[in-house]
């Protein structure tokens, strides 16, 4: 007998500009999402040792931020932490991350670091990749410095995970979760 859970799980992603100091403004950046829902659709729990969880397709997006000057660009991201192992809060029981897959500023592939503040030097070392932790502070970087530029494009991954117990058989279950990011310039 086949049975069917049927799951519903948008996941939004927020976007805003903040100026911080410095020369750019806020009026003088815009940012913009490929698309800033996710909808992982109705699915059902996986077969052999993906059965205890249900686990959508990854989804990809594209975050741009443009300013009509050169201006060293953060990204801070907020989300609600699930508690463990840095994943982020899907509902009551699922969780799910957010990868940042590819970063180019004016068209050049970058690296990006974690940073204790806006505008401070990398606390973590760069990465091509990496994945997004609640109020994480990240910017495009060469080593240890800091990077400006005009325009700011990054590719991310949203995976979720939900407990296949989390719902009934032919239940249909609406999972939320909402996320933002921010640009900040200086």
């Amino acid at each position: 007998m086949k049975y069917v859970r049927q799951m519903i799980l948008p996941w939004l992603l927020g976007a805003a500009c903040a100026a911080y100091g410095g020369a750019a403004s806020a009026a003088d950046c815009t940012t913009l999402f490929s698309d800033p829902t996710v909808d992982f659709g109705m699915m059902r729990p996986g077969n052999g040792k993906d059965a205890n969880q249900i686990r959508p397709s990854p989804a990809r997006r594209i975050y741009t931020a443009a300013c009509k000057a050169p201006a060293q660009m953060n990204l801070v991201f907020r989300a609600a932490s699930a508690g463990a192992d840095d994943a982020l809060q899907f509902g009551d029981t699922g969780a799910y991350s957010v990868r940042v897959l590819d970063a180019r500023l004016d068209g050049a592939a970058v690296q990006l670091a974690r940073l204790s503040a806006i505008g401070q030097p990398p606390g973590d070392a760069p990465a091509a990749e990496l994945v997004l932790k609640p109020n994480d502070i990240i910017a495009p970087v060469n080593g240890q410095q800091l990077l400006i530029g005009k325009r700011l494009d990054v590719t991310l991954q949203v995976v979720a995970s939900i407990p296949a117990d989390a719902v009934r058989i032919a239940q249909q279950v609406t999972l939320n979760a909402a996320s933002q990011i921010t640009l900040e310039v200086r």
